[in-house]
């Protein structure tokens, strides 16, 4: 009897083992094209009322606004489309594309307030640049769409010109890294994944 409940138990790892690896070959496809041109409209139009802001306090916070603003039309974009192609969001995938995304942000956000504590406001735009550009790229080496680790690349390569010039070209800056970035990968995506 014991030969026959240690077949079963054996049988049960195998199959635990078997899900695991099929788990971890699963790549993310619930990037949302739409979501990334919703996006991109939310960026460049940030771009266009950030540099018209009299003082930096507004700048700041026009660009905070429209971070949260382009946050809620990704996270409502990648529902909608994995629930209209029935893709699971709490599979391997799916936690695996937040891990690479979620810990840059995150760092983002502490630069950002010591920054901003330091008056050092030329340091902002190459941090929110470089910082989502590695949270793109991270997460982008689990997404079906393999534009997107190129567009993490380019954030990153947006990042560093940014640093390079004068503070008064970094709304152009976002304008073209998260805003035409955002709506040129975010077509390729809707046009060759399914929205």
């Amino acid at each position: 009897m014991s030969s026959v409940s240690s077949l079963g138990n054996r049988a049960a790892d195998d199959l635990a083992y078997v899900r695991q690896v099929l788990d971890r070959a699963e790549n993310f496809s619930a990037v949302p094209g739409l979501g990334g041109v919703g996006m991109g409209m939310v960026a460049i139009g940030a771009a266009v009322l950030a540099h018209g802001q009299g003082t930096i306090d507004r700048w700041l916070l026009t660009w905070v606004a429209a971070a949260v603003a382009a946050c809620a039309v990704g996270a409502l974009t990648v529902v909608r489309k994995a629930r209209r192609h029935g893709l699971p969001l709490d599979g391997g995938a799916a936690r695996r594309f937040s891990r690479g995304l979620m810990p840059p942000l995150l760092l983002g956000v502490v630069l950002t307030v010591t920054a901003w504590r330091a008056d050092s406001w030329s340091m902002l735009v190459p941090i929110w640049l470089g910082c989502y550009g590695v949270g793109v790229l991270a997460a982008g080496a689990v997404s079906t769409a393999r534009v997107v680790p190129r567009f993490g690349m380019s954030l990153l390569v947006c990042s560093a010109i940014a640093a390079a010039l004068p503070q008064s070209w970094h709304d152009g800056m976002m304008a073209i890294g998260f805003g035409a970035g955002h709506l040129i990968t975010g077509e390729i995506v809707r046009r060759r994944y399914g929205g």
